[in-house]
């Protein structure tokens, strides 16, 4: 029998889907990181309300998660991050139900600072970027207009403008330009074709408007997500009750660098509600939309949906079904691109991660309703007006939640197929594990104690092919369960520990 030899892996896992329980997490945004691990952040609804950050590796497991607390405060959570010129992440939301908020932490999640944005009765930072210049620049919301701020890297406040008319405006996300102005995407009562309309706002870099222009029908348009293009266009996303379904569909909408308008392709998955759509760009100008979809009205989807640069539809896959859950649990889902030409996602509790082929190792693919609508585009001009908002450092503490990771399905490499027809075992004797590995590749061992809690992870990488033996060394006596993935399968073993 040879000796477990573990070699460190670099492989990326090219599916998985993954999930953290213990309480409601909501992640509202993702990124994959610059070594092929991921971050979301969100909130923690079971304790009230808090500011989450969280990290894995570049295969979905859980590194660490943090959430920020004050004392008799509710905080409805962070509703975008971003990865900061120094390692670290900078968090946006709202603080104490009334206040827009900025967290900061260092590269490990450690808790650095905290600004809190008092502008208006109620604020909140909604999306948040770096700029160029290592600053931070927030969009959400105060009262009734859009809120644009920027601060410098260590938090203290450059300017402040809102944006808005008669009605009612959200800016839902904010990026940086190619030239080193900004793009803004939300929402509209002000102007438009009625109700709500999408709104896109081009601005330079101190927040001063290009130009304006709003997209929609009679009903409400709502625009969540934004792009820019390699040809220096702008893909928005949204949900719209103008067209498609009567209950509301997601939409995707095109216009060129100068706000010209160029396509939109409304979809849907079922004849209830599709929404709450966020789009990312990937590899060859691919563009991915993650949203809700609720076939029923007790079921919520998490479907992914791939277009061409074009709008041309690729293909969908529909992997999580939320029995059970109704419109009030609804957050925001997040949506990044990946080195090796696929997505990530959030949902909820959930990271997912898509091949570049749009699949994942749970689910199936689906084909949505389609519809090109003939949208109403109108050009405004909103009101800008530059404010000073309070800007104060409350007192915050981190704290470390109780987390269980669970694995509903078999995550694949980026290897070929087991060979079919080969030998393979698993088995326990003594508390010691043995494996025959057939081929080399990646390989997770894993043991859990009888309530489903993780107890260690003793593998998690390349193993070569042939027989290996593992001792599980840090588990007590009792009975525990191995489980072993590997590319093609999963296999269990029961361990006995006297």
């Amino acid at each position: 029998m040879t000796g477990l030899l573990i070699i460190a892996t670099t492989a990326q896992l090219s599916q998985f889907v993954t999930y953290i329980g213990a309480g409601i997490r909501r992640h509202f945004c993702v990124e994959q990181l610059s070594d092929g691990g991921y971050a979301c952040s969100g909130n923690l609804v079971a304790l009230g309300y808090r500011f989450i950050l969280c990290r894995f590796d570049q295969n979905g497991n859980l590194l660490w998660y943090y959430n920020i607390h004050k004392t008799g405060s509710e905080d409805p959570g962070g509703q975008s991050f971003v990865r900061t010129y120094d390692g670290g992440f900078a968090i946006t939301g709202m603080l104490n139900m009334q206040y827009g908020g900025l967290a900061k932490f260092t590269s490990a999640g450690a808790f650095s600072w905290i600004r809190q944005i008092s502008l208006g009765s109620t604020s909140s930072g909604l999306s948040i970027i770096e700029s160029s210049d290592n600053g931070l620049v927030i969009a959400g919301y105060t009262d009734t207009d859009i809120l644009l701020t920027k601060l410098d890297a260590s938090g203290n406040h450059q300017w402040t403008k809102t944006i808005g008319g008669s009605g009612t405006e959200q800016g839902r996300r904010v990026i940086e330009t190619s030239d080193g102005g900004l793009a803004l995407v939300g929402f509209t009562n002000s102007w438009g074709a009625g109700g709500y309309d999408i709104i896109l706002i081009r601005l330079n870099s101190a927040g001063n408007i290009l130009w304006t222009r709003t997209l929609g029908g009679p009903e409400d348009d709502l625009g969540y997500s934004l792009v820019q293009t390699a040809d220096g266009g702008f893909v928005v996303s949204g949900y719209t009750e103008s067209f498609g379904a009567q209950a509301g569909d997601n939409i995707l909408a095109k216009f060129d660098g100068s706000g010209n308008y160029l396509w939109s392709v409304v979809f849907g998955y079922g004849t209830t509600l599709d929404t709450l759509a966020s789009v990312a760009l990937g590899a060859g100008g691919v563009l991915g939309v993650v949203s809700w979809s609720t076939p029923d009205i007790l079921t919520l989807n998490i479907p992914l949906t791939r277009f061409d640069a074009d709008g041309n539809l690729l293909g969908g896959w529909i992997p999580v079904s939320l029995a059970g859950a109704s419109e009030a649990s609804y957050s925001y889902p997040g949506i990044a691109s990946t080195s090796d030409g696929g997505f990530v996602t959030t949902g909820e509790s959930y990271l997912i991660k898509y091949d570049a082929s749009g699949a994942t190792c749970m689910g199936s693919s689906a084909t949505p309703n389609l519809i090109h609508p003939t949208p109403t585009i109108t050009s405004p001009a909103p009101t800008v007006t530059a404010r000073t908002p309070s800007v104060t450092s409350p007192s915050y503490s981190r704290e470390t939640p109780s987390n269980t990771q669970y694995w509903p399905c078999n995550p694949l490499d980026l290897e070929e197929e087991m060979p079919s027809g080969t030998a393979f075992y698993f088995r326990s004797e003594g508390g010691t594990l043995y494996f025959m590995l057939p081929a080399a590749g990646y390989v997770q061992l894993s043991l859990y104690d009888p309530s489903g809690r993780l107890i260690s992870r003793p593998l998690d990488g390349w193993v070569e092919a042939g027989e290996h033996e593992v001792a599980a060394v840090e588990t007590g006596e009792g009975v525990y369960l191995a489980v072993l993935k590997y590319r093609g399968g999963m296999r269990t073993a029961k361990v006995v520990k006297f």
